[in-house]
């Protein structure tokens, strides 16, 4: 509005600019409180929404509720189940803030209007409730902007309560044993075999090993894959007992789980010994390598190479007037490929020094029996606080080292119902692949020399320092790796059940106290710390109490 006063000495104009804020009129805050939507259940029903929130988010604290077990969750379901709890917990906040502040601007409202003093609240506190209040009207009203920033939380607190997590799932996990098969590796026949591993038995036959070079055969012979798992052996610092011996299809077994059942044919499914040496004799001819030690003479022809000048090795086996199981290996060697025997034995007088010496003999007592027994061991995804990276594996084989006696529906089982002859033979036929590498040609050894070595060349500091390996009493890598070759090819010949005949399924061993304990995704994290989620919503709990009671 322009208004124009005539004066003495001239004309002025004044102009007045209406304001853009309406002032607080008399009635002002009833009229906005009846324009509310009345409470009725809401309240209510809000406290019931709390309670059962905070009740579910301390369940799954201390019951293990499974999204998916074994297995994780697919890129998609971990998208939709996220997606779906943010817009759950979104629509519970929502809706309980909604009551919290309804019920909040009902009681200043009331207040105002009880004390007729609605001007000098200006309607700000309820601005601040509602979130549109200025800075200042928040750090003003810090209770009520705070109160709302706790409740708003209640989203946060339920997406991270119930985010999905990795667990293990223990349950019953009964399994068979087979130990009466003895094909296909092994065979029985009226003579004896003119190769390696042949026992004469009670009954007058001989079991002998399968040398068969048939496609057929190669492919279903267990002792065939004893190489390939060998191939794959970690060198790891062995001292510490967390390490792992070998890895089966992809899955690290530590030294405590030695010989677990695996059928390699499942690739990383597949999870679902006695040693002492002799030194002896050796001759050398141009086409051959004669060796004798512990009673056991090996004769190995050579034609790649003249041993009587060049690198070669002769390795054998005798089992004459021996029990199944019992075996001695005998390992000659001439040139450097002594050198290298040497120091596979740690033998703290050898050097990879030109003057190494012109042979070295090591002779292998093998008895299977006396190192089999039951152990626990767990199959699970690898443990998070071992001191080496494990993040390339999906799961590990580890045992407790405790000895068990396994169930089966008889009764409790003996160690004495799995040495059987087929048990025997497997084992201590282990290392036949591995000693006939190179059979005809030099004769080297290499993947049972790489293994034994860790691909590491011993010096003399490492022959000086006492030997730890797979095996308590190993007193050094070669006899250690002969072991392990063992109890890798009964963990496979003990789960050879695919081509099993059916009279030796019949005389299967089933155990049925076994324990599995399956990787999978659960509902939360199930630590005790995520108990801290339920702090906003007990909070709102007790503040929609305290307003209802002042309803």
């Amino acid at each position: 509005m322009a208004e124009r006063e005539k004066l003495i000495d001239g004309e002025v104009t004044t102009s007045v600019i209406p304001s853009t804020e309406r002032s607080i009129q008399p009635g002002d805050a009833t009229l906005f409180w009846e324009s509310l939507p009345r409470p009725h259940h809401g309240p209510t029903v809000a406290v019931v929404l709390l309670i059962l929130v905070i009740a579910f988010l301390i369940l799954i604290v201390f019951l293990d509720i499974p999204l998916k077990h074994p297995g994780e969750l697919a890129t998609y379901e971990h998208m939709l189940y996220v997606t779906g709890t943010t817009i759950l917990a979104s629509l519970i906040s929502a809706f309980v803030s909604g009551q919290i502040r309804l019920l909040w601007t009902a009681r200043i409202l009331d207040q105002a209007a009880s004390t007729d003093d609605e001007h000098s609240i200006g309607f700000a506190r309820v601005g601040t409730l509602l979130g549109i209040g200025t800075m200042r009207n928040q750090l003003h009203f810090w209770s009520s902007s705070g109160s709302m920033l706790l409740v708003g939380l209640i989203t946060t607190a339920i997406v991270a309560g119930i985010t999905p997590s990795i667990s293990q799932v223990e349950q019953l996990a009964p399994i068979s044993l087979y130990p009466n098969d003895i094909e296909p590796c092994f065979y029985k026949s009226n003579q004896a075999s003119n190769d390696s591993f042949s026992w004469s038995l009670p009954d007058g036959t001989f079991l002998s090993y399968n040398t068969s070079t048939a496609t057929d055969f190669l492919d279903r012979c267990t002792i065939q894959y004893a190489p390939t798992i060998f191939a794959n052996i970690p060198y790891v610092p062995i001292s510490v007992s967390d390490y792992y011996a070998y890895q089966a299809g992809g899955v690290p077994v530590s030294r405590t789980a030695l010989g677990t059942l695996f059928d390699y044919s499942r690739g990383g499914a597949g999870f679902e010994s006695a040693l002492g040496a002799w030194t002896g004799n050796l001759t050398v001819g141009p086409n051959e390598i004669r060796t004798t030690a512990n009673g056991c003479t090996v004769k190995s022809p050579i034609f790649s190479v003249d041993p009587t000048t060049q690198p070669a090795s002769s390795l054998g086996v005798c089992t004459g007037n021996v029990d199944v199981g019992k075996a001695t290996i005998v390992i000659g060697t001439v040139n450097e490929h002594a050198t290298l025997l040497a120091q596979t034995m740690r033998d703290p007088n050898m050097t990879q020094s030109a003057s190494g010496p012109l042979s070295y003999v090591v002779a292998c007592a093998v008895d299977i029996a006396p190192s089999i027994e039951f152990r626990s061991v767990t199959y699970s995804r690898p443990n998070q606080n071992i001191s080496f990276d494990l993040s390339d594996v999906a799961f590990t084989v580890d045992g407790s080292g405790e000895v068990c006696t396994p169930e089966t529906n008889q009764g409790p089982t003996s160690i004495s119902s799995i040495i059987t002859n087929g048990t025997l033979a497997y084992g201590a036929a282990a290392s036949y692949p591995l000693l006939m590498e190179n059979a005809y040609r030099d004769g080297w050894w290499p993947t049972l020399y790489e293994a034994a070595n860790g691909g590491v060349a011993p010096t003399q500091s490492t022959a000086l320092v006492q030997y730890i390996g797979q095996f308590n009493d190993s007193l050094n890598p070669l006899e250690d790796k002969l072991g392990l070759a063992s109890a890798i090819v009964l963990s496979m010949y003990w789960a050879m059940f695919l081509d099993t005949p059916e009279s030796a399924l019949e005389e299967s061993i089933d155990l049925k106290n076994g324990r599995a304990y399956l990787s999978g995704v659960r509902v939360g994290s199930g630590r005790l710390w995520a108990l801290t989620y339920i702090a906003p919503e007990i909070y709102a709990l007790g503040l929609l109490l305290y307003l209802i009671q002042r309803k």
